[in-house]
């Protein structure tokens, strides 16, 4: 059911098995995400997990390199954890975002976003993230 988007529970429709990222070990057990089409398998290496308001622009296509590289820096000041995760202006990034309440239902506009970089083909790939708990986490604009 759609009723209450973002309860966390990772069992629901759509998008809300994102939220098993909101536990810290499962994140450690989950570096990557595994993404198919019909003619490719591609690996994506999370760096970013976070909840945010709509105000940061994290889905525009077109950044220039320097832009690019802010939104990405941005997204891990965002991330409730702090990925040993490397992000380039020549990577491609995935990104799953899905509605949250969070910070309350009266607020709309928060999202819960899983950013991750495209894995070159053949690299080899850790058990493992490494990673900690962001203690300086940047808050949605709304809750400052």
């Amino acid at each position: 059911s759609l009723e209450a988007p973002g309860k966390y529970n990772p069992n629901g429709k759509r998008f809300s098995q994102l939220f098993h990222f909101a536990d810290i070990e499962f994140a450690k057990k989950n570096p990557y995400i595994y993404f198919s089409t019909f003619k490719y398998d591609m690996v994506w290496e999370i760096f970013s997990v976070m909840y945010t308001d709509i105000d940061f622009n994290y889905i525009y296509a077109n950044y220039s390199d320097e832009d690019f590289l802010t939104m990405v820096n941005d997204a891990k000041a965002r991330s409730e954890y702090v990925y040993d995760v490397e992000v380039t202006a020549e990577d491609k990034i995935l990104t799953l975002s899905t509605c949250t309440v969070k910070y309350g239902t009266s607020n709309k506009d928060q999202r819960f976003v899983i950013m991750a970089k495209l894995v070159p083909a053949g690299a080899e790939l850790k058990e493992t993230a490494s990673l900690t708990k962001n203690e300086n986490i940047k808050l949605p604009s709304f809750v400052q």
